[in-house]
């Protein structure tokens, strides 16, 4: 089963970003939770939220359908 990975550096945006606001980077994830900061804020100043708030730039996402992944995002746990 294909799974998303978001990593440390990844760009993404929170839902109902307004769109003058810049991106968020990751900067760490576990479990349900990320925590993100705006490139221009000191190393230390984060925000922690919920992997479901998180939009990713370059994802489409159809209402009722599943998330459409393009293929260089698709993990799987098969060694092919």
């Amino acid at each position: 089963m294909p799974a998303l990975t978001l990593h440390p550096g990844k760009f993404v945006r929170l839902k109902g970003q307004p769109q003058d606001l810049p991106d968020f980077v990751v900067v760490h994830c576990q479990g349900d939770r990320c925590w993100v900061r705006q490139q221009a804020w000191g190393s230390r100043i984060h925000l922690q939220i919920k992997v479901t708030q998180l939009e990713i730039p370059g994802i489409e996402v159809v209402p009722d359908s599943r998330l459409q992944l393009p293929k260089w995002l698709l993990v799987t746990d098969r060694a092919d």
